[in-house]
């Protein structure tokens, strides 16, 4: 009785601690999920648009656009779409909860290799990893393999020992459906034949006996459901390859050398503790797999995993030849170490930790127990902070997610909703995969491209690329209305140095009369309407104009926030903006331009004091109303 006590006491323990870190990895991985990582980066509009199909009907075996993608992590995507609409949260909240799903898988795959506390390690080790947290917040198809493949080979370890053929019917089902998660799955072959043929040397060589008996019917139960399962996507292989297998093709590095190989091969053993992805979208730059104290255990452990082989356990083998293939993806690959493409080793990588601090843990002392455990919370925790601290601070985080397409979407969406008027959009802003998932109502948008006549109505919107003669959509701007020019956020794609404009937005409105008698400067230039706001530590300041003649050249606005003669806060800028200056107006036509000054801190000598005024080519101030060279505006 006192033994199936204690038995009752350790199967609770180690369910109270599995739970734990779950919970845990549950929090970091959805919390601010809706808002971090900000944007939405083409790869996973693409899948968005891919799984929104799906609701429309369309269902695919395998989907070729975007360098082709495989089902799985589509069809789960058009589950959540449907719940929760056209959002960056539905697209992520997949991966969020294949990234808990991996924890546990974790936990069942030590267990199944060792013993209940690895698998307890692992789902800690798994649960406080940065490589795991920063893919399970990103909607890719590729965060469906590391659960998928730890089931299935903690489900094939459990039914080999049994020698179970449903159990290994199961398992090889689990593995055919590995190939309809991500290309890593391919390579999934590779280490159970090398395991194989370790294993068949391994009781040749045990028993001395050269009629060692091959168990050909658990073999032919997993290898013939596994084929069944992957067969569909096999035959598209088949009729398809240049769309199956592309995308290898375009990143490979093998025909680069050997120096790019031996180059790539240093990156990779070094990802572990000196150097990891600097891509921002997997990882903080730069920062290894795991800290100062987490890689001592790793290399520990892959000590003690060679040990143990050499000893002939069978576990520690299976461990070191799947981690070793799955991080071919990356070392055959460019831009190495690629978090992404070695996302096959997870989670499996964190049994060689697992096994120094198991190792720790059965000394029995209570030293080292402690050690072990606050080795697992320092870790968790400095994820969490380095996730939710600098890489949401990140400089580069919205241009390496592509915020600017979402922005247009918002911008489309909020005019969509108005119901002022219909709204245009520039056919290569469509060709942004995020815009299109994104935009609510994409059956009331009106495409056009360059040189195309654009109706003209009295209230619309027309959103346009700024990069090509855009004649056609000035052309389409009734004379007498109110336009307003909006520069749209700002986009840069990889590999470009300065970020500039994706788009440009002209609402129009019929023109409204009362309001204040303007102020005329000199050539004409009426300043109707300046309405200020603060908007949080800023000041908007919204300016209405107009022009009584068309003039021959343009001429600049300043905005000066001033306390006494020191100038605090400006803004300048041709007026009418970059992209509609005064020369293009025409008399009558009034245009709407918002600007923003950054508050100063409270304080100062001097009441703060907002003036805008004009200045020509030479620089000369323009006078306003027969004296002064600029208006004063009241401040909120």
């Amino acid at each position: 009785m006192r033994v199936f006590n204690r038995f009752r006491v350790t199967r609770r323990a180690e369910a109270a601690a599995l739970l734990l870190c779950l919970a845990f990895a549950a929090f970091i991985r959805f919390h601010q999920l809706e808002s971090l990582p900000p944007g939405l980066y083409s790869d996973e509009a693409w899948y968005a648009l891919d799984a929104a199909g799906v609701l429309d009907g369309q269902h695919a075996i395998y989907f070729p656009a975007n360098n082709g993608r495989e089902p799985l992590f589509i069809y789960l995507l058009s589950l959540s779409i449907s719940a929760l609409g056209h959002t960056p949260l539905a697209v992520r909240l997949p991966a969020a909860l294949l990234g808990v799903l991996t924890v546990l898988a974790a936990y069942a795959l030590g267990r199944a290799l060792f013993n209940g506390r690895v698998g307890l390690l692992m789902a800690a080790l798994t649960a406080g990893s940065l490589w795991a947290l920063a893919l399970s917040r990103i909607g890719l198809r590729a965060t469906t393999l590391p659960p998928l493949a730890a089931f299935m080979v903690a489900a094939a370890v459990v039914a080999w020992r049994t020698r179970s053929v449903r159990r290994l019917m199961f398992a090889g089902a689990l593995c055919g459906l590995c190939f309809y998660t991500y290309l890593s799955a391919r390579l999934i072959p590779l280490p159970f034949i090398a395991f194989g043929v370790w294993w068949y040397s391994h009781r040749r060589l045990g028993t001395g006996s050269i009629a060692t008996r091959l168990p050909w019917k658990e073999l032919a139960a997993f290898g013939l459901a596994a084929a069944l399962v992957a067969a569909p996507l096999g035959l598209y292989a088949l009729r398809e390859p240049q769309v199956y297998l592309g995308r290898a093709e375009q990143v490979s590095v093998l025909g680069s050398g050997w120096a790019a190989l031996f180059d790539n091969l240093i990156k990779v053993l070094a990802m572990f503790a000196f150097a990891g992805d600097a891509n921002l979208r997997h990882n903080l730059p730069g920062r290894p797999v795991f800290d100062w104290a987490l890689s001592l255990a790793f290399f520990a452990g892959v000590g003690l995993a060679l040990q143990r082989a050499w000893r002939r356990e069978a576990a520690p083998v299976l461990a070191m030849l799947w981690c070793g293939t799955m991080l071919l993806p990356t070392l055959l690959s460019n831009e190495a170490p690629h978090f992404l493409r070695a996302i096959g080793a997870l989670p499996m990588v964190f049994v060689f930790p697992a096994l120094a601090l198991d190792w720790l843990w059965g000394t029995g002392r209570w030293r080292l127990r402690a050690l072990v455990v606050l080795a697992l919370t320092a870790g968790g925790l400095r994820t969490a902070f380095d996730y939710f601290g600098p890489y949401a601070q990140h400089a580069g985080l919205a241009d390496a997610f592509q915020t600017a397409p979402v922005r247009l979407a918002e911008d489309a969406n909020a005019y969509l909703a108005s119901g002022a008027g219909p709204l245009w959009l520039d056919k290569r802003l469509w060709d942004f995969a995020a815009a299109r998932f994104l935009i609510a109502r994409p059956a009331a948008v009106r495409l056009f491209e360059p040189g195309q006549t654009i109706d003209r109505e009295p209230a619309m919107q027309i959103m346009f690329s700024p990069y090509s003669d855009y004649g056609n959509v000035l052309a389409a701007l009734p004379e007498r209305s109110t336009l307003t020019v909006t520069t749209g956020a700002l986009y840069r794609n990889e590999g470009e140095a300065e970020p500039y404009p994706l788009y440009v937005t002209f609402t129009v409105a019929p023109q409204t009369g009362g309001g204040p008698e303007p102020h005329t400067f000199e050539r004409g230039i009426q300043l109707r309407a300046q309405p200020v706001a603060r908007v949080g530590d800023r000041l908007r300041v919204t300016l209405t104009w107009s022009v009584a003649a068309a003039l021959a050249d343009d001429v600049r606005v300043f905005i000066h926030l001033r306390r006494g003669e020191i100038v605090v806060s400006q803004a300048d800028e041709p007026l009418g903006g970059v992209h509609y200056p005064v020369r293009l107006w025409p008399a009558g036509r009034w245009v709407t331009r918002a600007h923003e000054l950054t508050l100063p801190a409270e304080g100062g000598p001097g009441e703060p004091r907002l003036f805008v005024g004009l200045y020509d080519p030479t620089g000369a101030r323009l006078r306003v109303d027969g004296g002064e060279e600029a208006v004063e505006l009241s401040l909120p």
